[in-house]
C-alpha cells in the first residue's frame, strides 16, 4: 500500500504535468517549446481575427499584409484539431544564400507543395510575383492567431509564424530568415 507522502507526490507531479501539457493547447496535448531564437509570442499584442478573415477566400483563411510588403496567409483548418501550414509572399527578407528568388525579387515561404494542409518542414521557393496587397495590415508589435497558428509582426522586418502544438513554423528578417 503507498503511502500519503507517496500519493501526495504523485497527485503533485501529474497535475504539474498536466498544467504544464495544456498550455495554450487542446486539452490532452502537449505544447512542444519554440526555438530559442523563435520571438517571445506574449511580447506581441493579440489582436482580433474577424477583421482579417474573408469568409469567400480559401475557406475562412486569414489574410495579412506587413509594413514591408509581404502577404500572409493562415488557412482556416478543414475541422477542429486539423494543423495547416501558414504561408507567406513577397520581398522576404535576410533569405539563406541558396533559396531559390523570383526574377522580380519575391518569394514564398509555404508548406513544399504549397497546399495549406501539407505539414512537412516549411521551404523558401521562387515567388510567382510579388503579391498585389489588399489584405488588412497586421502592424509592428501585434500578433493574429487562427487554428493553431500563431504569427507576429516586429521591427526590423521580423514576420514569424508558429504552430506550437508541432512547433513548426518560420522567422523571416533581415538578419537572417529560417524554418523549422
Amino acid at each position: 500500500m503507498l503511502s500519503r507522502v507517496t500519493l501526495a507526490v504523485i497527485t503533485a507531479t501529474v497535475a504539474v504535468l498536466s498544467l504544464a501539457c495544456s498550455r495554450n493547447a487542446p486539452p490532452g496535448v502537449a505544447t512542444a517549446t519554440p526555438p530559442p531564437k523563435f520571438p517571445d509570442l506574449n511580447a506581441f499584442q493579440a489582436v482580433d481575427a474577424a477583421p482579417y478573415t474573408a469568409a469567400a477566400r480559401a475557406g475562412g483563411a486569414a489574410y495579412f499584409a506587413t509594413p514591408d510588403g509581404l502577404q500572409c496567409i493562415l488557412p482556416n483548418p478543414p475541422k477542429p484539431g486539423d494543423h495547416v501550414s501558414a504561408s507567406c509572399d513577397g520581398p522576404l527578407p535576410g533569405l539563406p544564400d541558396k533559396a531559390p528568388v523570383g526574377s522580380d525579387g519575391c518569394s514564398e515561404v509555404a508548406s513544399p507543395s504549397s497546399l495549406p494542409t501539407d505539414l512537412n518542414p516549411y521551404s523558401f521557393q521562387k515567388g510567382t510575383g510579388c503579391p498585389i496587397i489588399t489584405s488588412p495590415l497586421l502592424n509592428v508589435g501585434q500578433k493574429l492567431t487562427k487554428g493553431d497558428i500563431t504569427c507576429v509582426v516586429g521591427a526590423d522586418r521580423l514576420t514569424a509564424c508558429i504552430d506550437p502544438i508541432l512547433n513548426r513554423g518560420f522567422v523571416l528578417q533581415s538578419a537572417g530568415s529560417w524554418t523549422f
